[in-house]
């Protein structure tokens, strides 16, 4: 169950390297989402950088288990704004995104459970 929690959590790392990159270098597809949802420029690159800091603690974790638990609750507190948010400004008008969300959710939760057991 440990190598599956350190799996589940070098693959948030991933996915997050990728949506934090977009949202800090300011790229036309992360401009569009953050259009759609009408987040202002400097809170979106500052969610980017809170992304690329859970991504060091993610990989971390792959060594030091507590940091797969900090790393996961940071994805929680992530995610959790990232559905108020899209409920926010587009209510569900967007099922797929809200669905993708809430699948990152589980699978932070899933990481640092399996991490730990």
């Amino acid at each position: 169950m440990v190598v599956t929690g350190v799996v589940l959590s070098l693959l948030l790392a991933a996915l997050l390297a990728l949506t934090g990159s977009g949202k800090v270098l300011n790229t036309s597809s992360s401009q569009g989402i953050r259009d759609s949802l009408t987040v202002p420029p400097s809170l979106w690159r500052a969610i980017g950088l809170f992304e690329l800091v859970l991504v060091v603690a993610l990989i971390l974790g792959a060594f030091l288990p507590a940091a797969t638990v900090v790393g996961a609750i940071g994805v929680v507190v992530l995610m959790i704004g990232a559905i108020v948010t899209r409920l926010r400004a587009l209510g569900v008008a967007q099922p797929a995104g809200l669905v993708a969300d809430g699948v990152v959710l589980l699978v932070g939760v899933l990481a640092a459970v399996l991490r730990t057991a």
